[in-house]
């Protein structure tokens, strides 16, 4: 942990993408069929403790408006789905969960 010290004055987050699982949603000749991949993106964003909420919930709520029923390439993201925030020293942290999905043809 104690790389974490230099990090104790500034904020961060960490970015996971899951996929999920996938089905076929038409059928037709060979290379147009389509098939829907479905996971979810995960943002923890995590802020000093010991002065208050405003500064995690101003990235939180910019995070979610970034994710929000956005198109990047072929992936349409979901509505954004925010945890409590957490507190433990020295951070506090909130997560948020944006389901997707992506066609692809086969």
């Amino acid at each position: 942990m104690a790389w974490l010290l230099p990090l104790a004055t500034v904020g961060w987050c960490r970015l996971t993408i899951r996929d999920g699982e996938a089905r076929q949603v038409s059928e037709g000749a060979p290379g147009s069929n389509v098939h829907r991949h479905a996971g979810a993106i995960f943002v923890e964003i995590f802020c000093p403790g010991g002065a208050g909420t405003q500064a995690l919930r101003l990235l939180a709520d910019a995070a979610a408006d970034v994710f929000r029923n956005a198109r990047f390439g072929g992936v349409l993201c979901r509505v954004p789905s925010m945890s409590a925030i957490r507190e433990e020293a020295p951070w506090i942290s909130v997560s948020m969960s944006i389901p997707f999905q992506r066609d692809e043809l086969f």
